[in-house]
C-alpha cells in the first residue's frame, strides 16, 4: 500500500496528537494490517512520518516540562534532571 505526501503529513500529525495506530488506521481508512506492517519497518516513509510526529510530542512535552522547573515546579525539576542526565550521558555511535 502507498501512501501519498499529504497521508504522510497526516500520519505525522496525528502521531504527534497521540493517536493510537489503530486510530489513525481509521481516520486515513486504510487497512490497519497493512498499516501496522509499514509501521514495523524503519526503512518505510509510514514508520519514519509516525517516529517524526511521535518525536515532536516528545520534544513539546519536555520543553513544557522544563519550563516547569524553571518556574520552580519540584516534581518536574527532578523528571527534568533525569532527562538532562539521558541526554548527557549519550554516546555518539
Amino acid at each position: 500500500m502507498e501512501f501519498d505526501n499529504e497521508q504522510l503529513k497526516e500520519i505525522e500529525e496525528f502521531s504527534y496528537s497521540l493517536l493510537h495506530p489503530k486510530d489513525i488506521a481509521v481516520v486515513l481508512q486504510v487497512d490497519y494490517h497493512c498499516f501496522v506492517e509499514q509501521l514495523h519497518d524503519k526503512r518505510s516513509a509510514v514508520y519514519q512520518a509516525f517516529y517524526r510526529g511521535h518525536l515532536r510530542a516528545k520534544a513539546a512535552m519536555q520543553r513544557s516540562l522544563v519550563e516547569s522547573a524553571k518556574q520552580g515546579s519540584h516534581p518536574a525539576y527532578k523528571e527534568a534532571a533525569v532527562l538532562l542526565k539521558e541526554a548527557t550521558s549519550y554516546e555518539l555511535e
